[in-house]
């Protein structure tokens, strides 16, 4: 059976370091016999969040939510500033509710400093209550220091990051039974 997962790049940012390491976990998935779609927050249009279905805002959302429900699983990227999850990662998991319901969900964040490790458990608390969503428990958190002089994870974020994916391909095979059959 071929499963799929998605990436969501949550950062605003143009020179992203989450975006950075969206390839490498696409590429160590893709090894696992994964199939992988990806998309950039960057490509949808701001919204302010009104508690409508993904139809209620434009169809780039509408669009993206079609994809993501034929997605057995989910990867968010995104930054951590001051100590949060970025306002664009919880304004685009609110408004994709819907289709994160019940499917396995892990991290890649990034901060400024290794104080802000715990950032996530917002998200994954959010994603829990509001989505029911299946946390996969191990993420990778990453500071710029991490990526190397081309902008590509260094050699002890790429074993992180290797870990991370095929742990996480694994945990998507297994818990599917469980969200596909309610």
């Amino acid at each position: 059976m071929q499963y799929k997962v998605h990436l969501l790049s949550l950062s605003a940012s143009e020179y992203s370091v989450s975006r950075a390491c969206v390839d490498t976990v696409k590429t160590i998935l893709t090894a696992n016999q994964v199939s992988v779609s990806q998309s950039d927050v960057r490509d949808l249009p701001p919204v302010w969040v009104n508690g409508s279905s993904p139809a209620g805002y434009s169809p780039k959302y509408a669009d993206l939510a079609t994809e993501l429900a034929q997605c057995d699983g989910y990867v968010l990227f995104f930054p951590v500033h001051c100590y949060s999850m970025a306002s664009t990662a919880k304004v685009v998991t609110e408004v994709l509710f819907t289709p994160l319901k019940r499917r396995p969900m892990g991290f890649v964040t990034v901060a400024g400093g290794r104080n802000s490790f715990l950032a996530v458990r917002d998200m994954m608390s959010s994603l829990i209550f509001d989505s029911e969503a299946l946390i996969f428990p191990k993420h990778v958190f990453l500071t710029e220091d991490d990526l190397d002089m081309h902008f590509k994870p260094g050699p002890e974020v790429y074993k992180r990051l290797e870990a991370f994916s095929n742990d996480f391909s694994r945990f998507v095979k297994v818990v599917k039974p469980f969200w596909a059959n309610p």
